[in-house]
């Protein structure tokens, strides 16, 4: 427990001193969003917000945009000129880079916007969200988590990676209660229709679960895409293979004696401590996103997992966070997960398991 209260006061001292410098996006609506401005273009605002992702918004709808480094600016006058878009004595302003000379104007005043580059071109860099927080869990047992969690994100002409992975730490001198770890590589092509490839890792001692990998792949389809909402839809095919250690669990001291003499729905009368299992399932997903106020993201993802081995078994679990910054890079994050699993692997394991958590996150 003091390694893990070490590591997480290290990770705020560190996120506290961090001067975020991003671009920012205020809309008419009263949002305003901290990300990377892509492009402006045909009175069009490509912006990339940290929480929200990509959007497209007409400059109708834009109060204001600035930016922390150089374009490359077309005005509507004919001029052209490279530099930032800041805002200074309560309006916008654009300061060429070579002279510093500064001229006021609108974001209407622009026909086009283009980022100099600062690299060689060859895909944006991967983003990454640090998290560290507080969590009970309610399950076969009941008990207080610290946890990490670490979220990356990759976008290019040729591939959208997304990854994440949380770790449960409970006790001092235990191996991690927790891991969950999903990886997900999208290939981004024309239309609402793309191919999704996914890698999971699992193991949880509270379900004696050691490891549990999944492999899957299926499409995944945009169903809604607003200035607010955003909707996704997933359909695909997995194959997993899952290890159980009732050694583990049984050391808890939770159960009855003859807690493990029986494998729930599968072997009954066995005395096996130990299952290897594989199965081949359907992997159906929905995931909403929508900015709530300000800057802040709820986010909410429902799986559901009916098996293609024993028809009469499947899994779902659901998710939702909130995400409310604090400064440009430092956000607040509250998250619920509920699980179910309608034939847990031994007797006397509950079907239901969740859990509710606090943390801080930081952008980088």
């Amino acid at each position: 427990m003091r390694r893990a209260l070490t590591i997480i006061a290290l990770f705020l001292l560190g996120g506290g001193v961090a001067i975020a410098v991003a671009d920012t996006l205020t809309l008419k609506n009263g949002d305003r969003m901290n990300g990377s401005l892509v492009e402006i273009a045909e009175d069009v605002v490509v912006f990339r917000a940290n929480l929200a992702g990509k959007m497209m918004v007409p400059v109708g709808q834009v109060v204001s945009v600035t930016t922390a480094s150089d374009f490359v600016v077309e005005f509507k006058d004919g001029t052209r000129a490279t530099g930032r878009v800041v805002n200074q004595d309560g309006g916008l302003k654009f300061v060429e880079s070579q002279t510093d000379k500064s001229r006021p104007m609108k974001v209407s005043d622009i026909a086009n916007a283009a980022r100099v580059p600062e690299t060689p071109e060859g895909g944006e860099g991967p983003l990454g969200f640090l998290e560290a927080g507080v969590a009970s869990r309610f399950g076969n047992r009941d008990y207080v988590a610290l946890y990490a969690r670490l979220r990356t994100r990759y976008d290019s002409d040729s591939l959208y990676y997304r990854g994440d992975t949380t770790i449960d730490f409970a006790g001092e001198g235990q191996e991690p209660e927790a891991l969950r770890s999903l990886h997900q590589f999208i290939l981004p092509l024309e239309g609402r229709l793309r191919p999704l490839f996914e890698l999971e890792l699992e193991r949880d001692l509270d379900e004696a679960l050691a490891l549990r990998a999944r492999i899957g792949a299926g499409a995944s389809v945009t169903l809604l895409d607003g200035e607010r909402d955003t909707l996704e839809g997933r359909l695909g095919l997995s194959a997993l293979h899952e290890e159980y250690d009732a050694d583990a669990w049984r050391a808890l001291d939770i159960l009855p004696e003859d807690g493990f003499a029986r494998l729930r729905g599968r072997v009954y009368g066995a005395a096996l401590d130990d299952e290897d299992r594989d199965d081949v399932g359907l992997d159906l997903a929905l995931t909403h996103s929508r900015r709530v106020f300000r800057d802040s993201l709820l986010e909410e993802e429902l799986r559901l997992r009916p098996s293609l081995t024993d028809f009469d078994e499947f899994t779902s679990s659901y998710e939702s966070r909130l995400s409310v910054p604090l400064t440009d890079r430092l956000h607040l994050k509250l998250n619920m997960r509920v699980d179910f699993d309608n034939r847990p692997q031994f007797q006397y394991m509950n079907e239901w398991r969740a859990a509710v958590g606090a943390g801080i996150s930081w952008d980088f």
